[in-house]
């Protein structure tokens, strides 16, 4: 699979600021990647777009393969053990029946179609620019800022700390939608 795009992009977080952040492009292009970076890993994969990519996975004999996806579009091959399997039954949320099959570590290619199309996750990408916003807002660290009787104070990532590149608590519950259930 080649490189995925960011679901946001630096010029999306400086127009998002209303010309309060005052950041060159590139930096503000750095988090982007940051913070999609950041998304992914919590959410367990790609999200978005949809894209067609090769899964090798493992397989426990239970009947059942659930793939690390969200969303299939098209399950395009599916070999077990170097046998292809002729029209295997599958869900849109992921799950192919296999039937009774030997378990095999990394004994499964799924060839699928998968991921959400990014005009289908605008709640995603605006928990990446608030994110962005967040952790640009105070590169430092800083907390509060005083001159004489004028005191600004920054969003805070953590427990006396602002910016940074940091999930919210509100960030995580909406971003729950597209992650994948952790295995035990």
């Amino acid at each position: 699979m080649s490189e995925l795009p960011d679901f946001i992009t630096g010029a999306d977080i400086i127009k998002a600021s209303g010309g309060r952040l005052t950041v060159p492009l590139d930096v503000a292009g750095d988090m982007a990647k940051g913070v999609t970076a950041m998304i992914r890993r919590y959410c367990g994969w790609h999200v978005a777009p949809v894209v067609e990519e090769t899964l090798v996975l493992d397989y426990d004999g239970g009947g059942v393969l659930t793939l690390p996806t969200l969303r299939v579009e098209a399950l395009l091959s599916l070999t077990v053990d170097g046998v292809e399997v002729a029209d295997p039954e599958w869900s849109r949320a992921g799950d192919v029946r296999l039937g009774a099959r030997p378990a095999k570590w990394q004994g499964v290619q799924a060839r699928v179609q998968h991921g959400y199309p990014v005009e289908e996750v605008a709640d995603l990408r605006q928990v990446a620019v608030q994110a962005a916003l967040v952790g640009l807002a105070s590169p430092m660290g800083v907390v509060r800022e005083s001159s004489g009787q004028v005191s600004i104070e920054y969003s805070r990532t953590g427990l006396g700390v602002a910016g940074g590149l940091a999930l919210m608590e509100r960030d995580m519950r909406i971003l729950d939608a597209y992650r994948l259930p952790r295995r035990a």
